[in-house]
C-alpha cells in the first residue's frame, strides 16, 4: 500500500534520515505498481526541494521522474535554476518553446515560456554554452512584437555582463534605429543612456589612478550628450518608420533640420514625394 510507504518515508525525512529517506523511496518505486509512482514521486520531489539531498542524487531522481511524467518538466527546470545549472536549464526550456504540442503545468503560454528562456540566458550568459544566446533572443525579437523593447535591452544586457560593452552599444543602436513604436524606444533610450552613465560612473572612480581612466570617461560623456542631442531625431523615425506617410511628421522633422539647409530641403523632398497622406 502506498499510504504504509509514505508515512515511513515522512517520518524519515522528518528525522533528518537523508540516507534512509532516499532508499526507501527507491524501495517503494521498485516494489509498488507503476501505476501508484505518481504518489511517491510527488514525495520524492518534495524530498529533493527541501534541499539536503545531494546534487547528483537529486538530479538523477529528477531525470527518473521525467522519465514517467516528462509533462512535469518545468519543475526540473526550476530546480536547476535554484542550484545553478542554468545551461540544461536552458537547454530543457529551448526544447519545450520548440514543442509545439507542449502544455504547461503552470499555466503558462509558449509565449511566456519564451520570455523565461530570453531572461534566463540573458542573465547568464557565462553559464550558457550548449546554446546560442544571441540567435535565441533575436528569434524572439522576430516573434513576439509586443516585446520588442524588453528583448532588445536584454539582448544588450547580455552583452554587458560578458563585459562586451563596446557590442552592447551597437546592440543598443541598432534597436533604436529598427524599433517602430515610441513605446519600445523609449526603454531601449532610457536603458542606453543608463548604461552609458554607469560606465561614465566607474570610469570617474578611477579616474585618479589612471590617465586612460579619465580620456575613457571624457570620450562616454560625449556619447552621452551626442545620445541626448539625437533623441529629437531618433523619435521622429520611429513615428515615421511606424507610419512613412505622415505629413505632419515630415514637417516636424524638416524643422529638426531648419539650421541646415541642405537636409532640410532633402526631408522636404522626401515628404512631397511620398505617395500617401494621413493626417
Amino acid at each position: 500500500m502506498p499510504r504504509i510507504w509514505l508515512h515511513y518515508i515522512e517520518f524519515l525525512m522528518k528525522q533528518k534520515k537523508i540516507t534512509r529517506a532516499r532508499r526507501a523511496l527507491d524501495r517503494a518505486l521498485r516494489s509498488l505498481p507503476i501505476t501508484q509512482h505518481s504518489r511517491i514521486w510527488e514525495l520524492y520531489v518534495k524530498f529533493i526541494k527541501d534541499g539536503e539531498v545531494p546534487k547528483e542524487t537529486a538530479l538523477c531522481a529528477f531525470r527518473r521522474y521525467l522519465m514517467l511524467e516528462p509533462d512535469h518538466v518545468e519543475i526540473y527546470i526550476a530546480y536547476l535554476r535554484t542550484i545553478g545549472r542554468y545551461d540544461e536549464a536552458a537547454q530543457k526550456l529551448a526544447n519545450v518553446v520548440d514543442d509545439e504540442d507542449f502544455s504547461s503545468m503552470e499555466g503558462k503560454t509558449r509565449h511566456q515560456l519564451w520570455m523565461d528562456l530570453c531572461d534566463l540566458v540573458s542573465k547568464h550568459p557565462a553559464d550558457i554554452k550548449a546554446l546560442n544566446i544571441e540567435s535565441i533572443i533575436r528569434s524572439g525579437i522576430r516573434q513576439f512584437t509586443d516585446e520588442v523593447g524588453r528583448l532588445w535591452i536584454s539582448l544588450g544586457d547580455h552583452f554587458i555582463r560578458l563585459g562586451q560593452f563596446e557590442k552592447a552599444r551597437d546592440i543598443y543602436e541598432e534597436a533604436m534605429a529598427t524599433v517602430s513604436t515610441v513605446h519600445d524606444f523609449s526603454l531601449i533610450f532610457e536603458s542606453y543612456a543608463k548604461f552609458l552613465e554607469s560606465l561614465i560612473s566607474a570610469h570617474m572612480e578611477r579616474e585618479a589612478a589612471s590617465a586612460v581612466s579619465a580620456a575613457e570617461a571624457d570620450l562616454l560623456m560625449l556619447r552621452l550628450e551626442d545620445l541626448l542631442g539625437r533623441r529629437p531625431e531618433l523619435v521622429s523615425s520611429v513615428k515615421l518608420r511606424q507610419n512613412p506617410h505622415n505629413v505632419h511628421e515630415w514637417l516636424q522633422r524638416a524643422k529638426l533640420y531648419k539650421d541646415d539647409v541642405l537636409i532640410a530641403l532633402w526631408v522636404g523632398d522626401r515628404e512631397w514625394s511620398t505617395p500617401q497622406w494621413s493626417g
